[in-house]
């Protein structure tokens, strides 16, 4: 059992085992959180979604009917922010994220990236050392592309590596071919239908919050005990109100003595945009804004 919610499933820059310069990532992180605020998610949205608003919840469910009901309507906010990312073939933005892989929990990372539904493909670039990783469906046997930028791995050139290897997996909780907001709803989905967790091992509320300067509505799941859920003690969902989408997501583990621990993984998106007509450019390897030209290993 992975995840309550699996989401935006990246692998790290810690594939080769790079150290992260903590100054320049809290520097990337600042600047981030300081972009999504003065480039509202609404500058390409509304087109798409017609302002298609969530309704505000503000139920606990402390009691097992309570419970259920909210549990419901997450549930059913997890289906409209899977349907409503459907429309769009293509969207790019930024994700900050950060995992515990080993009991270690990782530095942060920022990563812009693109993402295309059909042919499933996706570019990203880390923030802090110019790292790309390329994915396209069908394409390189299968594999992605990989550009290191710092130690001994950077003089080999660009990688090609299988999604799931233990070298891509290295430091990230799930593969690339499993990222975006699509496939972590989807994945949400069957992780819940597949164990029917019931009204009275968990509680669940939703308020209303503030996400990239934007409405939003976050619901927190606490389970009742390990026995619940052995992976996770509790859950943060947040979906932006106007577009439902899911825009981050918190999961911390069980201490020893079975209360709420720390952080397991965090995943934030920023300045989420849709890109109507993505050039045939974007996700081609040839790319000359791409550094996968050089040498491939």
């Amino acid at each position: 059992m992975r995840s309550l919610i699996i989401c935006s499933l990246i692998c790290g820059s810690c594939w080769f085992g790079w150290p992260q310069d903590q100054s320049t990532v809290d520097n990337k992180l600042s600047a981030a959180k300081i972009a999504s605020q003065q480039l509202p998610l609404q500058t390409a949205m509304a087109p798409v979604n017609e302002r298609r608003e969530v309704t505000a919840l503000k139920v606990v469910g402390s009691e097992p009917a309570e419970a259920h009901d909210a549990f419901s309507q997450l549930v059913a906010q997890l289906k409209q922010a899977e349907q409503s990312i459907q429309e769009l073939d293509c969207y790019q933005g930024t994700i900050e994220q950060q995992v515990r892989i080993d009991g270690d929990l990782r530095p942060p990372e920022v990563i812009d990236f693109k993402l295309r539904h059909a042919p499933f493909s996706v570019y990203l670039k880390w923030k802090c050392d110019g790292q790309e990783v390329l994915y396209v469906e069908g394409e390189n046997d299968g594999k992605l592309l990989a550009r290191p930028t710092r130690g001994l791995a950077a003089l080999r050139g660009v990688w090609k590596l299988k999604p799931d290897s233990q070298q891509a997996m290295k430091c990230a909780l799930h593969p690339i071919t499993e990222m975006g907001i699509q496939s972590l709803c989807q994945l949400s989905l069957r992780f819940h239908d597949a164990r029917d967790f019931s009204p009275e091992g968990m509680t669940v509320s939703a308020k209303e919050v503030s996400a990239n300067g934007r409405p939003a509505s976050q619901y927190t799941v606490v389970f009742a005990d390990r026995e619940t859920c052995p992976d996770y003690a509790r859950s943060l969902l947040t979906f932006d109100r106007e577009t439902g989408w899911l825009v981050a997501l918190e999961n911390h583990e069980w201490t020893e003595d079975g209360r709420i621990g720390g952080l397991l993984e965090k995943y934030v998106y920023h300045n989420i945009a849709p890109m109507p007509q993505a050039e045939p450019e974007t996700f081609a390897s040839t790319n000359p804004a791409y550094g996968f030209r050089e040498k491939q290993n």
